[in-house]
């Protein structure tokens, strides 16, 4: 028969034996997470935005007739007038842009129509390095207005080139990882210009847009 002061002694060594284990397991822990250093993180944040820029990809809206990127709506701003917002709108253009003069192409208060041309910037995400330039995305913006309500059109979206690049050209199942993301790119930008759009015209001018947190 079994001692039971042994037994004793070996449960107690054998609580000893895996409480050093579990500490050495915390130890391998903080040395793995020291390793980890800012070019791992980095390495991740640039997988996150390939993620992400796969999936802004996929939201390009295409023109069904014509087969070409198009963005286009209706907004609806109740108790407007067609004058109240064709102020606002050419309010917008002159704030919105940087150099709005170079940007709008046409301006009609009787017809209530604006219409411009604008670019984005394309950059190039490389590991490690600085984010580099890529080149320059154009696109042409019409808005309409009318008595409550207004039309924006966004098309004609190309990359610079000669000849130039189509934005539906990259956004196919084929397009290459540095083509989703710069149309990702594009889809962030153009985005910011509708919302942005769309808040100035839906508040009376020198209302303070409420910013959204």
């Amino acid at each position: 028969m079994i001692n039971k002061d042994f037994i004793n002694i070996l449960n107690s060594r054998t609580k000893v034996i895996f409480g050093l284990i579990g500490w050495y397991k915390r130890i391998c822990i903080f040395d793995l997470l020291n390793h980890f250093n800012m070019k791992h993180l980095k390495l991740i944040a640039i997988t996150f935005c390939v993620l992400l820029s796969t999936s802004l990809w996929a939201q390009i809206p295409i023109d069904q007739t014509t087969g070409k990127a198009r963005y286009e709506e209706v907004v609806t701003v109740s108790g407007t007038t067609k004058d109240d917002l064709f102020k606002r709108l050419d309010h917008w253009f002159n704030t919105y842009y940087k150099n709005p003069s170079s940007v709008i192409e046409a301006k009609d208060e009787a017809t209530g129509k604006m219409k411009g041309k604008a670019r984005i910037d394309l950059f190039t995400t490389v590991p490690n390095q600085p984010k580099a330039k890529k080149g320059l995305e154009y696109y042409n913006i019409e808005v309409s207005v009318k008595d409550g309500r207004y039309k924006y059109t966004i098309d004609e979206i190309f990359f610079y080139n000669v000849p130039k690049v189509p934005l539906e050209t990259w956004a196919t199942d084929k397009a290459s990882a540095s083509e989703k993301e710069w149309v990702a790119q594009v889809q962030t930008e153009l985005t910011k210009v509708i919302e942005s759009l769309k808040a100035t015209l839906s508040q009376p001018l020198g209302k303070k847009v409420e910013e959204n947190w």
